[in-house]
């Protein structure tokens, strides 16, 4: 009976192991294959620039990256990597997107070209995942990027609201 109880423990732990690796939309390999990957794939890229000693890139991952609804919103429409801004490839890669501050949140085409950005970390992504998911589409369809933002100024420079979004 011992001998049962301990082989239904370690089995139940092997498949909360396997779970839980299937369960990070993060792609553990190197850019380049994360690059290839999305070609292959069709997908878009989402890199998560972070430190180990930024507090807003463990409150992404703790608030924000763990939520089911934002797991398959990334697994689904990105290949994704986390990047450790200050180790191996993800000081060249800081350098190629200019990463300057943390978190920053690269969303690309599947060749790796910036489509744009989110830097820092807001608690209303926390509070609620649509927020992110909708910041994401924006970006993904066009409403919500920096250039699109700039346009909308240039064509309605009287615009408070508009320039405060743009800032």
């Amino acid at each position: 009976m011992k001998n049962i109880l301990i082989l239904v423990g370690f089995i139940l732990l092997i498949s909360v192991k396997i779970y839980a690796q299937n369960d990070n939309p993060f792609f553990n390999e190197s850019f380049d294959k994360a690059i290839a990957k999305a070609k292959q794939e069709k997908k878009f890229v989402f890199i998560d620039f972070y430190t180990v000693w930024c507090g807003s890139c463990k409150a992404y991952d703790k608030f924000v990256f763990s939520k089911p609804d934002i797991k398959t919103y990334i697994k689904n429409k990105f290949v994704a990597l986390s990047i450790d801004a200050e180790k191996g490839e993800g000081i060249e890669l800081g350098k190629k997107y200019e990463i300057f501050s943390y978190p920053q949140i690269i969303i690309a085409y599947p060749d790796g070209k910036e489509i744009d950005r989110i830097s820092g970390y807001d608690a209303k992504y926390s509070e609620n995942p649509q927020e992110f998911i909708k910041k994401i589409d924006g970006i993904l369809d066009g409403t919500s990027t920096l250039m699109s933002l700039e346009n909308d100024v240039r064509s309605n420079p009287t615009d408070i609201q508009l320039k405060e979004k743009l800032i």
